[in-house]
């Protein structure tokens, strides 16, 4: 998969893309919503077949990226790592229709979940 992901920390957004490029995936890194947007409007660049962002490292802008990133690129899957650990937390966010991996997972955990979120999202095109 081609996985874009956002993350304003260096360390987290190095650690979660060297992750995801073990497991064979090609990934792109933006450290900021904006950049992030800018990449998915350029016509040069290769399409993403996920967005990957940590809700509360965007300042809570993660679901507003979201907004964004959908009407850029509405086919999108997306994928909200949260540090939140308060079950109606994550399933208040699962509510809104987003695949959410809670804080701290494993390699094997991130992979799992980019694969579904994936999934989830061909399944659903028409």
């Amino acid at each position: 998969m081609r996985i874009l992901v956002v993350d304003p920390e260096p360390r987290q957004r190095e650690t979660i893309c060297r992750g995801l490029f073990v497991f064979g995936h090609e990934v792109v890194a933006a450290a900021s919503p904006e950049e992030a947007v800018r990449r998915l409007a350029a016509p040069a660049e290769l399409p993403f077949d996920l967005l990957l962002t940590d809700v509360r490292a965007l300042d809570d802008r993660g679901v507003e990226l979201l907004a964004a990133v959908r009407r850029v690129a509405p086919s999108l899957a997306a994928l909200l790592t949260t540090g939140l650990t308060q079950p109606a937390d994550v399933a208040a966010l699962r509510e809104l229709g987003h695949a959410v991996l809670v804080k701290p997972f494993t390699p094997d955990e991130l992979d799992g979940a980019v694969r579904a979120a994936g999934d989830a999202r061909s399944a659903a095109a028409p």
